[in-house]
């Protein structure tokens, strides 16, 4: 399930589902629905298998844990998550004025985002930066927000005026 909504916005343009604004918000409802549900099983199964998982430990909360599944009780301290955001807002930053330079230099257009990705693998391997807590914190924060947003786009009532043809498109996108 790659894309997601990336990739039903690009069929429902190339076929014209758009045209068809009650077939379009009801087949945006099953690709959120699927979606919430995609991405419930992607947070609940290791927590539901890791007792049957043959090897690990479990951890307790360190950012870097030998077992399959980590407690999200993860200690912080100010100064760490000080430090997590201001990296986040300074890789953010220099990978724009990165791509900017790259293109005036050179005339290649990268995406700033591939730039941004770059930079923090490079600081994840840097061992101040592995020794601050707060990462996951933050990023468990961030995917619960996002869980959030998509499971209050799962609109209902348009699955319900879609009929017979509701089902039809959540076995398309199962």
């Amino acid at each position: 399930y790659i894309g997601g909504s990336v990739n039903y916005n690009a069929v429902a343009l190339e076929y014209g589902v758009m045209e068809d604004a009650g077939l379009y918000a009801g087949s945006a409802a099953v690709d959120n629905a699927m979606t919430t549900f995609w991405m419930i099983a992607c947070v609940a199964l290791p927590r539901l298998l890791a007792p049957f998982w043959p090897t690990g430990t479990r951890s307790s909360g360190s950012a870097t844990g030998s077992g399959p599944v980590q407690d999200d009780g993860e200690v912080t301290r100010i100064f760490d998550l000080a430090m997590v955001i201001g990296l986040g807002i300074a890789c953010l930053g220099a990978s724009e004025v990165l791509a900017r330079l790259v293109d005036d230099a050179t005339g290649i257009n990268i995406p700033s985002v591939l730039l941004l990705s770059t930079l923090a693998l490079l600081l994840a391997q840097v061992p101040y930066v592995q020794r601050l807590r707060g990462a996951r914190l933050l990023g468990l924060l961030a995917v619960y927000l996002f869980l959030a947003v998509i499971g209050s786009l799962c609109d209902l009532q348009a699955l319900l005026r879609m009929g017979e043809l509701a089902p039809v498109l959540g076995v398309f996108v199962a």
